[in-house]
């Protein structure tokens, strides 16, 4: 017996993952908020609400921790989402791009 896929063999098994464990708590919370909330338009105000910290600090930690600013985090998390969801559902871009 033989078994063929009919769909494009996924490249999502190479997909190169960032930790999630962050050594700052601080930013951790911050990611953890911003994981949640990606459906949302978020703003670097919203994110100091859930962080109690000064904007320059937020983003100098955030940096130092992640290796990329808020906005670029965001952006990459949005994209990530939105490839896996286009990869591995059949859900319409249309609805794709409102949930990400």
């Amino acid at each position: 017996m033989l078994v063929l896929e009919n769909r494009p063999p996924s490249e999502l098994r190479y997909e190169k993952r960032q930790p999630t464990v962050h050594n700052d708590p601080l930013i951790d919370r911050a990611v953890s908020w911003i994981r949640g909330n990606l459906h949302s338009r978020l703003t670097m105000d919203d994110l100091l609400r859930q962080v109690p910290t000064s904007r320059r600090n937020l983003s100098r930690r955030f940096e130092l921790e992640t290796g990329e600013g808020v906005q670029a985090f965001i952006q990459r998390l949005r994209i990530d989402r939105a490839k896996l969801l286009l990869e591995t559902s059949s859900t319409p871009v249309e609805q794709i791009v409102e949930e990400v």
